[in-house]
């Protein structure tokens, strides 16, 4: 148990982020499960041990003081783009075929900085995931919300989209994928009427157990139909919606064949672009953020 705490905070400790108890205890990097006596056991035991210190209600690894107050700033700024992140929807909340949308990456997992953007990861229906990239690209863009370029401070980064038969994402994994089982658990809902974050964390066993003491939360918050969505999901669920779906595809893949040094072309597991997901990371830094938490570590 004291090894699954350094390791934790190990982690977190390459974006600089010192975890309170509750969320220790929660991202506890275990296959065991571990009661709050005995993980209170193991904290004290660790200070003691001059291996982790406490400051503030926060925890990180034994030297690192300094991480604290870059937290406690870095809060306020997730306050706020969280906020940005809730707007934003709203201008998408009419899309039809969108089943989840979350906040993800560095704003979810409380690393981000004042000049960051914000990641949505959004959940579809299957047979639509084009649509409903295209329709959510074209209006956050047209609205400025969207990341475009170097502007990107407070804005949303549409970077992957997932069909709600596709929820398990090993395939995409790398060997010791840390940062995607974090980023799985991270995730913060917008809108989530069906619970998809239960649904995909029931669906990604290989990440569930890496963190035994991990639990989704209650997240059935109330939401109001959206009339127009309702009625659009009605007139593309049909013929017309199938040759939506296909177009859309056909221009997408021919603008990401277009640019040669789009890292689909090296077929790693960065950039994806298939019926089922859009995964759109051409700066994917899993493996450093791998080699970097083994280093810390060991």
């Amino acid at each position: 148990m004291e090894n699954a705490v350094i390791k934790t905070l190990a982690f977190f400790g390459i974006f600089k982020r010192p975890l309170t108890k509750e969320k220790l205890f929660l991202y506890l990097w275990s296959e065991q499960k571990i009661n709050q006596t005995e993980f209170d056991n193991v904290l004290s035991s660790l200070i003691t041990q001059n291996k982790i210190k406490e400051k503030d209600g926060y925890y990180f690894l034994f030297g690192r003081d300094d991480i604290t107050q870059i937290q406690k700033n870095r809060d306020q700024i997730l306050e706020e783009k969280i906020k940005i992140a809730q707007k934003s929807f709203k201008k998408i909340s009419w899309v039809p075929f969108v089943e989840a949308v979350f906040v993800c990456n560095s704003v979810a997992l409380g690393s981000a900085n004042d000049g960051s953007d914000i990641d949505f990861f959004i959940i579809t229906k299957n047979k639509r995931i084009f649509l409903v990239r295209f329709l959510t690209a074209f209006v956050l863009r047209f609205l400025n919300y969207k990341r475009q370029g170097q502007n990107i401070k407070n804005k949303i980064c549409l970077s992957f989209y997932l069909a709600d038969d596709y929820l398990n994402l090993e395939k995409i994994s790398i060997k010791d994928d840390v940062y995607l089982v974090y980023w799985l658990a991270g995730l913060e809902p917008l809108f989530d009427p069906q619970n998809y974050k239960q649904k995909i964390w029931d669906n990604n066993l290989w990440a569930k157990n890496r963190l035994s003491n991990f639990i989704t939360g209650d997240n059935s918050i109330l939401y109001k139909k959206n009339k127009i969505k309702v009625i659009l999901e009605k007139m593309f669920n049909c013929k017309i919606g199938g040759f939506s779906e296909r177009l859309f595809k056909k221009v997408l893949v021919k603008k990401m064949n277009y640019n040669k040094n789009s890292h689909q072309n090296n077929f790693d597991t960065g950039v994806v672009v298939n019926d089922r997901m859009l995964k759109f990371h051409e700066d994917d830094r899993r493996e450093e953020y791998s080699e970097l938490w083994i280093k810390y570590y060991f």
